[in-house]
């Protein structure tokens, strides 16, 4: 309804601080950003804390519902991930960075998480071995047949934090998945 326009990201990363009344607040920042990300936390009247995310324990959560990537996100609060909405997006990250662990949606449009298993395969077993899958039951023949025939861990909608943990540790070396900051 109502829109204002700035000169820069700064200006905007301050003027929603400030707009959500966030005030001597902690407010954690990545470390790889510019300066000036912490600049708008520091003059909004908060607290800067750097948080950093280790490559060798980075989860890519891949959902195209925006609403379940978001509940996963909070779900991980505290482990570094890196959110994308479809499997497409996932294969670009994954070309960038090495994850630790993929939590994946089974069922999406355009390219399905079993489409992306495939390619991880492609890279090598290692890589694929790495994923949990989420599903929220809609199964098709294809869905049945992938699963019977792929030794994977997959996970059914709604899931606690608990299980996901718990999955993901069953996916990844003793201790290899643990909150970062710094």
């Amino acid at each position: 309804k109502y829109c204002i326009a700035v000169s820069n990201g700064t200006a905007a990363l301050e003027i929603i601080l400030r707009a959500l009344e966030i005030e001597d607040a902690s407010v954690i920042v990545p470390t790889n950003t510019f300066l000036a990300t912490a600049f708008a936390v520091i003059h909004s009247g908060n607290q800067v804390i750097f948080a950093d995310s280790d490559p060798e324990t980075l989860c890519l959560t891949v959902d195209d519902d925006a609403l379940v990537l978001e509940s996963l996100v909070r779900t991980l609060k505290g482990y570094p991930t890196h959110a994308v909405a479809s499997a497409k997006e996932a294969v670009r990250a994954y070309a960038t960075q090495d994850y630790d662990v993929v939590l994946c949606d089974l069922m999406m449009p355009e390219m399905s998480g079993m489409d992306l298993y495939d390619e991880l395969l492609r890279l090598g077993r290692e890589h694929a071995d790495k994923v949990v899958f989420l599903t929220g039951g809609a199964f098709t023949t294809r869905a049945e047949d992938f699963l019977a025939k792929n030794p994977v861990v997959c996970l059914h909608k709604p899931v606690s934090r608990d299980e996901v943990l718990k999955a993901i540790a069953d996916v990844l070396p003793e201790s290899a998945f643990r909150p970062k900051t710094i």
